[in-house]
C-alpha cells in the first residue's frame, strides 16, 4: 500500500486522536449524591461535651439511616423494638409506621436477649465496662477496660445509650 495525499489526508484525524489522552473522572465523583436531608441530620454536633463530628455518610448502606417506614405491629406508640438480626431499631409510632434506626448489637449478648424489657434508663455520654463474658472471652482486648471507660469519642457506645431492664435487672 502507497501512502498518498488522500491517504495521509484521511488518516491524520485518527492519528492525531490516538495521541489525545482523556481524563477520567474519579471513582468518588460516580457515587449517587446523598440526599442533603440525611447529611443535615448526620451533621456534626460541636456543642456536645465531646464534639461530635459530622458523619461520612459515602460508606454507610442508606438502609441504615433513620428513616420513617411503614411497620405493622400490634406495639403502641412509644415501644422501640430491637430486631438485632436485622441490626435495626423501630420507634412505634401511629398509624402503622415507625421510625427505623440502624443500630450496632454486641456478640452473643444481644443475639441471645428475647422478649420484652424495659429502657429504665437513658444515658448520655454513658460509661461502659465490659462483661464478665467479654473479659473472659478476649481478655487482652477487654481486661484493661475492666474497671470502665468513661463517656468520650473512644467509647463504644457513642454519645447515647438506652439501658434495658427486666424484672428491676440490668441486662446487660
Amino acid at each position: 500500500m502507497t501512502l498518498t495525499r488522500r491517504t495521509l489526508l484521511a488518516g491524520t484525524p485518527l492519528l492525531l486522536a490516538g495521541c489525545v489522552t482523556r481524563q477520567t473522572a474519579p471513582v468518588a465523583d460516580l457515587r449517587p449524591p446523598v440526599d442533603p436531608a440525611f447529611v443535615a441530620m448526620y451533621a456534626a454536633l460541636p456543642g456536645e461535651p465531646f464534639p461530635v463530628p459530622a458523619v461520612d455518610l459515602t460508606g454507610i448502606d442508606p438502609r441504615f439511616l433513620r428513616q420513617e417506614v411503614d411497620y405493622a405491629t400490634a406495639e403502641p406508640p412509644g415501644t422501640v423494638v430491637v430486631d438485632p438480626g436485622a441490626r435495626f431499631a423501630y420507634l412505634v409510632r401511629e398509624k402503622g409506621r415507625a421510625i427505623r434506626y440502624g443500630v450496632g448489637v454486641g456478640r452473643e449478648e444481644a443475639f441471645n436477649f428475647r422478649g420484652p424489657a424495659t429502657i429504665a434508663r437513658k444515658a448520655e455520654w454513658p460509661r461502659w465496662t465490659p462483661t464478665p463474658a467479654m473479659i473472659q472471652r478476649e481478655p487482652q482486648r477487654y481486661g484493661p477496660f475492666a474497671g470502665g471507660l468513661p463517656g468520650g469519642t473512644g467509647n463504644p457506645l457513642g454519645p447515647r445509650a438506652l439501658y434495658l431492664y427486666r424484672d428491676g435487672q440490668d441486662t446487660l
